[in-house]
C-alpha cells in the first residue's frame, strides 16, 4: 500500500513538471539588429522598403507573433507565422521596435523575446535623429512617493544609430501635452523635480544630436501620492 502511495506521488509530481517543460521558451531575435541602421531592405520607392525579419526557432513553439511598433507615431501592428522569418513592408527613415511572442498549441503561456529597435534606412539619409527616450522613471500610470524634499527623480535612455546624441530636454507640468521646459540641453538622463502631492503630472523627453535631429518620447502620466 505504502508503495503505491509513493508511485501516485511521483506520478503526480513528474506531470506538473512535465506540463511546465512543455510551455514555449522566449526566442532570440537577429535581424534587425539592436540599435541598428538596417540598410538591406528591398526598396519599392522613395517611401517604402521590405524588410526581412530573422529570429531563432523556440522549443515547444508551434506559431510565432512578430509585434512592430513605428516609434513615430505609435502605431502597432502584429503578425503570425509558424517560419522564423518574415518579409513585412515599412516606411523608411522610420524607426521601429520589435519582438517576437513564442506560442504554443497546448498551453495557453506565452514566452516574449527581448525588444528590440533599429531605424529603416533610406536612400541619401547620412544621419538619423536619435531613438525616442525610452521612459524608466515614473512609468506611465505609475503613483510615486516625493522625498523629504518634496522632489521625485525623472530617468530614461535612449540610443543612436549615429552615435552623436547630444543633449536632452525635459517637459513637465500638469497639462497634457506637458510644455514646461524643467531642464533644457543637459547631457544627463535624470532630472530632479519639486512636485505637489496628489497631482496629476504629465512629462516627455527630447533628444537631439549634434546634427540638430531630435525625437520625441512621447508624453507619460504619473501622480504623486499624498
Amino acid at each position: 500500500m505504502r508503495l503505491i502511495y509513493i508511485w501516485c506521488l511521483l506520478l503526480l509530481f513528474t506531470g506538473c513538471g512535465s506540463n511546465k517543460d512543455r510551455d514555449p521558451s522566449p526566442s532570440s531575435l537577429i535581424f534587425p539588429e539592436k540599435d541598428s541602421e538596417c540598410t538591406t531592405g528591398n526598396s519599392i520607392d522613395n517611401n517604402f522598403s521590405v524588410v526581412t525579419f530573422r529570429w531563432q526557432p523556440a522549443s515547444h513553439t508551434d506559431m510565432y507573433r512578430l509585434v512592430l511598433k513605428n516609434l513615430d507615431d505609435q502605431s502597432e501592428q502584429s503578425f503570425s507565422t509558424s517560419e522564423t522569418s518574415m518579409a513585412i513592408t515599412l516606411k523608411k527613415r522610420t524607426p521601429y521596435q520589435w519582438y517576437i511572442e513564442s506560442l504554443s498549441n497546448t498551453t495557453s503561456m506565452t514566452a516574449k523575446s527581448a525588444s528590440w529597435r533599429f531605424y529603416n534606412a533610406a536612400e541619401g539619409v547620412s544621419n538619423y535623429a536619435p531613438f525616442p527616450a525610452t521612459i524608466i522613471h515614473p512609468q506611465s500610470g505609475a503613483s510615486v512617493q516625493i522625498d523629504n524634499l518634496g522632489q521625485v527623480v525623472l530617468e530614461w535612455q535612449t540610443t543612436d544609430v549615429d552615435g552623436d546624441l547630444d543633449n536632452y530636454t525635459v517637459y513637465l507640468d500638469t497639462n497634457n501635452p506637458p510644455s514646461t521646459e524643467i531642464a533644457t540641453n543637459i547631457a544627463a538622463r535624470s532630472v530632479k523635480a519639486a512636485l505637489i502631492p496628489n497631482t496629476i503630472y504629465y512629462w516627455m523627453v527630447k533628444s537631439t544630436d549634434l546634427k540638430g535631429n531630435s525625437s520625441n518620447s512621447g508624453v507619460y502620466q504619473f501622480r504623486v501620492k499624498p
